[in-house]
């Protein structure tokens, strides 16, 4: 997903380039249970950066980051 960067105070966090001074992204991966999938995340190691939540728009979300420090 490609997106402009969220006004000011918007939940995500997500930050252009530039504004973060390097590169960044988002992988987005739809699954069928958000939940579930955080937890086996969790488990192999990744660090817990926001609990699955259901957003405004339906989507229910989670952040994390990976073993290799990706979030």
């Amino acid at each position: 997903m490609l997106a402009d960067e969220p006004e000011p105070g918007m939940p995500n966090g997500y930050r252009a380039a530039g504004e973060a001074g390097d590169t960044t992204f988002a992988f987005v991966m739809y699954v069928d249970d958000v939940d579930a999938a955080f937890a086996r995340a969790l488990e192999h190691g990744a660090t817990a950066l926001s609990a699955p939540e259901t957003q405004f728009y339906g989507d229910r979300e989670a952040r994390l980051r990976d073993p290799f420090g990706y979030d």
